[in-house]
């Protein structure tokens, strides 16, 4: 295959940025060749008390690049980083939310996020001034496991949780209440219903913000249709595990659904139908990224490696380990800008140093491992000939020992 074959007709290298749970974020460069997948800048040091939990891409940029990342921190803050410059900015302090962050975007306007109370506060955002007291505050959902902002209606936010309805909210007429509230789906034939319990949240986009699908901690996918019904389109049972994390595909013709023991399916949007299983995955998976507009799909999680699977084929075109378990992976969609490499912090230093040296006893242990089991091979092979050697003698032996005795 050609280069533009291999990244889905176009070329140009794909990065993406990651956030691990010591708290460590990286910017990941994926080369036409296998072999040129490299860490190309190191943000942030090790600090498990402010790991990034959620993040996604500052839309607030003037030139509407991805060129900030808006983190949502263990502590209850909410941090800015600059990729080019590798500047961290403290939008909000710790202890600005009293439980773990679920969710976190921003515009030039605004900033909004909410916690696993299900607590939704909004900031008015005027350039570099500092935020304020928020300028709103109310409850999305109790219990609430995520909250995501649409990215082609950023007036609508979607949350939900355990023992609640999912709910639509539109930030600009939140006194009228939400703007959708789902139902639950109908109860089985002895009138038990279903509990509910919403992992993973994802708008489809190309629908304005109706469609969205989620994952559920039983083990299903649903799709919503807020437009036609407010019960799922669909609801499905994919794998054997809880569903945690999903995205629907640019062209809203798929769906991508990972489980928490390392299952990864792709799903057919209109119907749920499970097309096939992404292969390769080891531990649960925490978060996946379609790229806004190739063909390829970054998922992460505890297997500390970085995944990039084309969606048509599901196969893995690159991957990279990066010492940490992963929490986030945000795929940019700047292939073709000339990566700016800037110096680690102090702490990702250090990290770098004595990685380098894990890096290399684990390449040993694996190397190790695979001559083990090639010589496990040989064994069995060699067993296998033995036996059916042995096989194929046996009639031989028992006609000349019938001879001699009749002898």
């Amino acid at each position: 295959l050609s280069d533009c074959q291999r990244w889905g007709g176009q070329a140009g290298t794909m990065r993406v940025v990651s956030a691990d749970e010591t708290g460590l974020v990286k910017r990941v460069e994926f080369g036409h060749a296998a072999e040129t997948a490299a860490v190309i800048v190191k943000y942030r040091g090790q600090d498990r008390t402010t790991a990034p939990l959620v993040a996604s891409f500052d839309r607030g940029s003037a030139d509407g690049h991805e060129r900030s990342v808006l983190l949502g921190l263990a502590d209850g803050s909410i941090e800015l980083l600059d990729l080019d410059t590798s500047e961290r900015s403290e939008l909000l302090p710790p202890g600005t939310f009293a439980h773990p962050i679920v969710g976190v975007d921003g515009n030039a306007d605004r900033l909004v996020a909410a916690d696993e109370s299900g607590i939704v506060k909004l900031w008015t955002r005027d350039g570099d001034t500092p935020l304020a007291d928020p300028s709103a505050t109310f409850s999305g959902s109790p219990h609430a496991t995520r909250m995501v902002v649409c990215p082609d209606d950023d007036r609508l936010l979607a949350i939900g949780g355990k023992d609640c309805e999912l709910r639509v909210w539109n930030l600009e007429d939140r006194a009228s209440g939400p703007l959708y509230k789902s139902k639950n789906v109908k109860p089985d034939k002895l009138y038990l219903h279903a509990p509910k319990h919403d992992l993973a949240i994802a708008f489809v986009p190309g629908t304005e913000g109706s469609q969205l699908v989620v994952g559920t901690a039983y083990k299903q996918v649903r799709r919503y249709d807020f437009k036609t019904r407010t019960r799922p389109v669909f609801s499905v049972t994919v794998g054997e595990h809880a569903v945690s994390c999903v995205c629907a595909t640019p062209d809203g013709k798929h769906i991508v659904a990972g489980d928490v023991a390392g299952g990864l399916f792709l799903l057919n949007h209109l119907t749920g139908v499970r097309i096939g299983k992404f292969k390769g995955v080891a531990g649960a998976c925490r978060w996946v990224a379609c790229h806004p507009t190739l063909d390829l799909m970054a998922c992460c999680g505890l297997d500390r490696h970085v995944k990039i699977y084309s969606i048509k084929t599901r196969a893995c075109r690159r991957k990279i380990y990066l010492k940490q378990r992963l929490n986030v992976v945000l795929f940019t969609s700047d292939e073709d800008v000339q990566p700016i490499r800037s110096e680690p912090t102090d702490g990702a230093a250090a990290a770098d140093s004595t990685g380098a040296q894990e890096e290399g006893d684990e390449d040993e242990v694996w190397t190790a491992l695979e001559q083990l089991e090639q010589s496990k091979d040989s064994k069995k092979h060699a067993a296998a000939e033995d036996t059916a050697e042995d096989t194929a003698a046996a009639p031989k032996r028992r006609r000349k020992e019938t001879r001699s005795k009749n002898k």
